[in-house]
């Protein structure tokens, strides 16, 4: 592999990283109300009720893919070149049967769409058309080879981040277009979807080519026991997947069955800014992972607990601006965003959501040991404990209280601060090999990160009045650089502080 400065690497790869975020954001930002107004609310439901039930097939297919990277990583650190080359030729012919085998129960699925969700007759035929385009999107980026790897190998991250951004402008370009030149259709976001899919694998061959053309597919490497084994230790995510999946994943269909579609697409809404926040959370966490799974694999325990803490205090530091910003601004932001929209009902059902992203922002990356030290079987036997407990709780609340979208949307953040703190910190730690509440710590600091933030935040909200786009930026502005400034002081060490400005030097540099 060739030897990359990993400062470099590291700030190339945040800062693609949250390039990636502003463009997801201001897709969303100017599509969302784009859809509402044209299509309605309950339409934009069902484009994320699409993609929500892509995630529930994809629990199959991460059983599969979602260790291939930890052991192809594994073995190329240890020479072992055949072996790399036996799991990355088998996960793709294991990609393949999968789909084969599952296009006959998807097709069936759509078929009968309108007889499993609450559809608006006008909307049944395009909804199918959307559905079935989602799911072919989604087949597109499971059936070509892992041509991602290379990022993940090369501690290059940014280049698959650049890859997501290059296929976030073509959606978004290509739903526009269609928009303006054809009668509003909900199917338009489907197509876009296919055609963004294709651009990826495209620049996943370009780089993975140009970077790292060490492993390609042979048929003759093609190995059972590899996929037995990828699967033995990817089948614990999948549990782990279907536990996420209990915690929030049945939200908008919940919202669809016990309320109607009209709840689902405000939740729906209500969900966006969250969600991309929570994805740059994972984005930015991700960028650890091959420095960390590296770092095990060379036994080096120190440096690796000293990585996690670092990017535990960074992700504090930059994320929860954004968090706070949605807390403290949320209701104006919304009432400027979707006028139509209830924005006190809005603004309530995404603090909901976004509080078990924030008060956990410092231990995120935490969740990148379990598979690096491939002890995923306890860690998601913990999440679908818990997620079974969440939509247990979700659904009583549904049948016997009238808390309705609230329960929808709190009980799951309840139920999930508790299991973090209760697992994921002590037993991250004590599968290191070390002391079980080494990583509190970053809870602290993530607490009085908030709390200061919050008083800024209040305080500033109180001498400028929030009434347009103009005032907003310049308040929520205003509100992130003091709150870098503060952050900078009470969550990093002075050592930290130099350490972060000398490396942003040579970065520059």
């Amino acid at each position: 592999m060739e030897n990359v400065s990993q400062t470099k690497m590291l700030f190339i790869n945040l800062s693609s990283a949250f390039l990636i975020f502003v463009i997801n954001l201001l897709v969303n930002f100017f599509l969302s109300p784009y859809i509402v107004r044209h299509l309605g609310v309950d339409a934009n439901g069902f484009i994320q009720l699409a993609s929500t039930f892509v995630t529930y097939i994809g629990i199959i297919a991460l059983a599969l893919n979602s260790m291939a990277a930890r052991f192809i990583t594994v073995a190329l650190i240890n020479s072992e070149d055949r072996k790399a080359n036996e799991y990355y030729s088998s996960t793709f012919a294991g990609n393949i049967l999968l789909i084969l085998l599952l296009l006959i129960p998807v097709t069936a699925g759509i078929s009968f769409l309108e007889h499993f969700v609450k559809i608006s007759s006008d909307l049944v035929c395009d909804v199918k058309i959307l559905f079935a385009l989602i799911f072919a999107s989604y087949f597109i980026s499971i059936g070509a080879p892992m041509w991602n790897i290379a990022s993940f190998v090369t501690n290059r991250v940014y280049l698959q981040s650049v890859g997501n951004m290059i296929s976030t402008l073509v959606k978004s370009l290509t739903i526009l277009l269609l928009f303006l030149l054809f009668p509003s259709k909900v199917w338009y976001v489907g197509l876009s979807a296919v055609l963004a899919s294709t651009i990826l694998q495209v620049w996943q061959f370009y780089y993975k080519k140009k970077y790292f053309n060490e492993l390609r597919i042979n048929h003759k490497k093609i190995r059972k026991k590899r996929i037995k084994e990828l699967l033995a230790s990817g089948v614990w995510n999948s549990i782990n997947q279907m536990g996420t999946i209990l915690f929030g994943g049945l939200d908008l269909l919940l919202a669809n069955l016990f309320i109607g579609p009209e709840v689902m697409g405000l939740i729906s809404l209500s969900q966006i800014v969250p969600n991309v926040l929570g994805s740059l959370q994972g984005t930015i966490a991700s960028v650890f992972n091959p420095e960390i799974t590296i770092l095990y694999a060379q036994n080096k325990t120190k440096e690796l607990v000293a990585n996690l803490f670092r990017a535990g205090k960074i992700n504090i530091v930059l994320l929860s601006i954004p968090f706070s910003i949605l807390v403290v601004f949320g209701k104006e932001f919304f009432g400027l965003w979707i006028p139509s929209a209830n924005s006190d009902e809005l603004q309530l059902y995404s603090v909901l959501y976004i509080m078990s992203f924030l008060v956990l922002v410092g231990m995120v990356p935490l969740w990148n040991v379990f598979g690096a030290v491939n002890k995923t079987r306890q860690n998601a036997i913990s999440v679908v404990l818990s997620g079974g407990i969440s939509i247990s709780l979700t659904i009583i609340a549904l049948k016997y209280t009238s808390l309705g979208a609230i329960a929808i949307c709190g009980i799951s953040t309840i139920v999930s601060v508790f299991r973090n703190l209760i697992f994921t910190v002590p037993f991250a730690a004590k599968y290191l090999g070390i002391k079980w509440t080494t990583f509190y710590p970053l809870i602290k600091y993530t607490m009085l990160n908030f709390m200061a933030d919050l008083l800024i935040g209040f305080l500033i909200r109180s001498m400028i009045l929030v009434n347009s786009w103009l005032t907003l930026f310049a308040a929520a502005s205003i509100f992130g650089i003091i709150s870098l400034l503060v952050s900078a002081f009470t969550v990093l060490s002075r050592q930290e502080r130099q350490f972060l400005t000398k490396k942003l030097r040579l970065f520059h540099d």
